[in-house]
């Protein structure tokens, strides 16, 4: 994943600019839009390792598209995680399920 060119340019400084949505909808908040616009939930949910790596810094400036697009995403640190009846990974609920 270093070597993704799209995380590079971020290393160098490129923001997407969340009023131009042209520039950054992708394939992904296409799936998401046609999901939830049929009336599913998608929640996500980040737990991260602190402190936070370069990657995982790209991600979180990224999320904004998937909240676009109708996912609700939530970052926790994994050692908020520990006391949580869940595993501390990252996952998804969709329509309360799994």
């Amino acid at each position: 994943m270093r070597d993704d060119p799209e995380f590079i340019r971020w290393q160098e400084g490129h923001r997407y600019d969340p009023a131009d949505r042209e520039s950054w909808w992708r394939s992904w908040p296409n799936i998401v839009a046609e999901t939830t616009g049929r009336g599913v939930v998608m929640r996500r949910l980040r737990v991260v390792s602190e402190p936070l790596s370069d990657y995982v810094r790209y991600e979180y400036d990224g999320t904004f598209t998937n909240v676009a697009a109708g996912e609700d995403v939530r970052w926790l640190p994994r050692s908020r995680a520990c006391d949580l009846l869940l595993p501390a990974l990252d996952g998804w609920v969709i329509d309360e399920q799994t």
